[in-house]
């Protein structure tokens, strides 16, 4: 029986401590909540909601995606094993999936929604008294209120077409905070369904223990049979791209969306490394949105429960929704009055979300970029020009965004390696085993390494294969080495991984089909 299996998914599975089957975003939203649990105690029975709520997710986020991943390793065994399978059986682990997929999104609604209620009663319903700090910050910068004072009151309809642009920028962040995150989980799901992305090296050949090289909740994984003479044929017509060190890397031709199809990594700068990183786990992207959200929001969500501040929307006189736009302003207002914390933060957590997602597009989604370029800009503008923030605000949290992506990187890289060891894999055997790496230094979670591993493929890890658009990633040499990013062999993992492959009657180590 391979390794890779379904049977041999579910035995590993089965056998990983369940905090290791945790993916970044769980642990972030476990903390979040952990945090704020004391609060709820402060008066239980104006927050009895929030208490609720905690007595739920706390538990919730530990056990979910474990249950869910071995539920569904457990699903594809028998059937793969000609067990009947029932329609209910099946629908249920999809479920599952989704829950354990999307929860961790779920800390940011109801963070929104909570902080006003915490500040209510910690805080006491402050006011306007803490406003006076900022309000006087920005008179000495710039001589004046600019939420009061750059737009005026003009009720030209031109003007007023502008603003309500702008209140469909300022809409668009609750747009911007789900739709961004489900576009990264496409991309991931795309990729693994259509190969759309660069195949990692075959799992032997890089020192992983076979069947690991792509995340366990992935639909497919690199499969250790050679391509067919067809697969091979549609991989010679695929475009070769030059990795930067001579050798050529092709590319499956994508099949998938062309909006979801992340980019390719070219050279061996910094950004190349990062989109490299989905060559080890194409669900990457995703578990790196979710965590920059959290951590842009809880960024700004601290500073406001520090130090709360109503905003100019509340401590000067509020502008008509007629007077500043058609129909997005009154939305907003509704918003305002119903849905959203009472008081602004400083920083700006609208800001600093909006910006955050939208620098990771850039790195990893051209398209979704382009798409974020007609109202992230419109966004920023919109949240001091229309009253909803102080100026000063909108610049924190600006600066804030652009500096968050690379904290959620490090926290993210930080957190996988601690969770499932420098190989990045969901379900893998436990680390120090026999099938884990031999060596932490052969592959690290951090950027320097993996994003070598796209530039710095040794021969005979050609002829990846996956489907009918199969990947080729190599230079066609049969030397059967691989040579991780720093130009070390890994000869003592793969001595390792010998050992262990020996008895297993499928395995191989990896070579050149060609």
């Amino acid at each position: 029986m391979s390794s890779s299996s379904p049977a041999a998914r579910l035995s590993s599975l089965s056998a990983t401590p369940f905090w290791q089957l945790l993916r970044p975003q769980d642990v972030v939203a476990e903390i979040w909540l952990l945090i704020t649990l004391p609060v709820c105690f402060v008066d239980v029975a104006a927050l009895w909601m929030p208490l609720l709520t905690r007595v739920f997710l706390i538990p919730g986020y530990l056990f979910v995606r474990p249950y869910s991943d071995r539920y569904h390793a457990a699903l594809e065994a028998d059937e793969a094993s000609g067990y009947p399978t029932s329609r209910q059986r099946r629908l249920w682990s999809t479920f599952l999936r989704a829950v354990a997929t999307f929860i961790p999104w779920l800390v940011y609604p109801l963070g929104y929604n909570e902080m006003g209620k915490f500040i209510a009663v910690v805080h006491n319903d402050p006011g306007c008294n803490n406003d006076w700090g900022v309000q006087s910050f920005e008179e000495a910068l710039f001589d004046g209120q600019p939420c009061l004072t750059w737009r005026g009151r003009s009720h030209n309809a031109g003007v007023l077409l502008f603003d309500e642009y702008l209140q469909f920028c300022y809409f668009m962040l609750y747009l911007c905070v789900a739709g961004i995150p489900f576009g990264f989980w496409l991309m991931g799901y795309f990729a693994t369904r259509y190969n759309n992305t660069p195949t990692a090296p075959s799992s032997s050949a890089a020192g992983l223990d076979d069947g690991s090289s792509l995340s366990a909740t992935s639909p497919t994984s690199l499969p250790s049979e050679s391509p067919s003479a067809s697969e091979a044929s549609s991989s010679a017509s695929s475009p070769a791209l030059d990795s930067g060190n001579g050798n050529s890397v092709i590319l499956a031709t994508p099949r998938g969306p062309a909006m979801f199809t992340p980019m390719t990594p070219f050279g061996n700068g910094w950004v190349a490394k990062q989109r490299a990183k989905l060559l080890r786990d194409p669900w990457y992207g995703f578990d790196l949105c979710l965590v920059a959200l959290l951590v842009a929001s809880y960024s700004c969500w601290v500073i406001y429960f520090i130090h709360p501040v109503s905003g100019p929307l509340w401590c000067f006189n509020r502008p008509d929704a007629a007077d500043t736009g058609y129909f997005f302003s009154y939305v907003n207002a509704k918003v305002q009055d119903n849905g959203a914390a009472h008081g602004t933060a400083t920083p700006s957590s609208h800001c600093a979300s909006t910006v955050c997602l939208w620098i990771l597009c850039m790195i990893f989604n051209r398209h979704m970029a382009i798409t974020g370029a007609f109202f992230v800009p419109g966004l920023v503008w919109a949240t001091f020009y229309l009253q909803y923030h102080y100026l000063v605000d909108a610049i924190a949290g600006t600066i804030m965004g652009i500096m968050l992506p690379f904290i959620a990187i490090k926290v993210t890289d930080a957190l996988r390696g601690f969770l499932h060891g420098p190989q990045w894999t969901i379900g893998a055997p436990p680390k120090g085993s026999a099938a884990a790496l031999a060596s932490d230094d052969d592959y690290v979670g951090d950027e320097h390494d993996i994003g070598n591993a796209a530039n710095d493929i040794d021969s005979g890890v050609s002829g990846v294969g996956n489907g009918p658009a199969s990947t080729m990633i190599g230079t066609g040499s049969t030397s059967g080495r691989h040579t991780t990013g720093n130009g070390s062999s890994s000869s003592d993992a793969q001595s390792l991984l010998d050992d262990h492959n020996r008895s297993e009657d499928d395995a191989r180590i990896g070579t050149d089909p060609s």
